[in-house]
């Protein structure tokens, strides 16, 4: 569950499936900027995912949550101070919601495997190039508003919710990616009230950014955010001191027949070398003969010359 301390104390988002809190983990290397926490997670081709916010606190004002997928903007909500004065209010966000001549509908989201191609990125409009910048994040944005009421045209701009195709894969620069976000086919829901509204704050700023950065587990593990599975390596490939008492005692018994399978080859060949056939009217049998050795002479010219007589 990411958790932010100060303006966004109380206030917990996470992503789910199947309404289960998805496992979040951490790059230790990366500092956080203020105000903003960034989680990485497990994402599965086909899988349906939504925003869960989680309220524990009285609102002093509408907040207004904002979900952009892959940089683009997917869905804004508001949670008015009312809404909010019991102990704990939550927020499920799991879809774009648009409106076609009166009737309103949903496309829930889910995770998409990843295409790329060769085409040179340098060709692609800008559009493109700002969605691959972001691809693979989810980002959650909570602002303070206030003057809220409902719009006198209540209808909502129908936004873009085509998934990519693919991407061209120099525009990856060798960044772990293996999924992008995508949307169902639209499903009819319930009317929408759109609202209008101001910011608290005049540069539009938002008070907590949650970032979810989502990828496959191998991607995950290329880029040691989780840990690589020891059964995934061999112990002969393992760094020594990272071995425990077992895994050595297991390596070095297979070194061992290891050596022992090297010397019983390098034996049998050696016997090989040594055998000649005897041959009599009633069967055929081996017998070990020593190596002879054959003279060799160099003619005139340098040429080697073999006697064999």
């Amino acid at each position: 569950m990411a958790i932010l301390n100060g303006p966004a104390s109380g206030l917990n988002v996470e992503i789910t499936v199947n309404d289960i809190a998805l496992e979040e983990h951490t790059d230790e290397a990366e500092e956080n900027p203020p105000h903003t926490v960034n989680k990485y997670i497990e994402a599965t081709s086909g899988v349906e995912f939504a925003v869960r916010a989680t309220f524990r606190w009285g609102l002093p004002n509408a907040i207004l949550l904002e979900v952009h997928l892959d940089g683009k903007w997917a869905r804004g909500n508001f949670v008015r101070q009312n809404e909010s004065r019991g102990s704990k209010y939550t927020l499920i966000l799991d879809g774009s919601i648009s409106e076609v001549n009166g009737q309103w509908f949903n496309q829930k989201c889910c995770f998409a495997s990843l295409q790329t191609d060769d085409s040179d990125i340098r060709l692609a409009d800008d559009a493109v190039k700002d969605v691959v910048k972001n691809i693979g994040e989810i980002s959650v944005k909570c602002f303070h508003v206030k003057n809220l009421s409902i719009a006198a045209n209540n209808s909502l701009t129908t936004r873009d919710t085509a998934g990519l195709s693919s991407v061209p894969e120099k525009a990856l620069k060798g960044r772990a990616l293996s999924h992008s976000a995508s949307f169902r086919a639209p499903e009819a829901t319930s009317h929408v009230s759109v609202y209008k509204y101001d910011f608290f704050d005049a540069d539009k700023k938002a008070f907590a950014t949650y970032n979810f950065r989502y990828r496959s587990r191998e991607a995950l593990r290329a880029m040691h955010i989780l840990p690589r599975s020891p059964s995934s390596f061999r112990l002969e490939d393992r760094i020594i001191e990272d071995l425990n008492l077992e895994e050595m005692r297991e390596l070095l018994r297979r070194l061992r027949e290891q050596s022992h399978r090297a010397v019983e080859v390098k034996r049998e060949r050696s016997d090989e070398s040594e055998r000649t056939i005897v041959e009599d009217d009633d069967e055929v049998s081996f017998v070990r003969a020593k190596r002879v050795k054959v003279p060799v002479t160099l003619n005139e010219d340098g040429v080697e010359i073999l006697d064999l007589t």
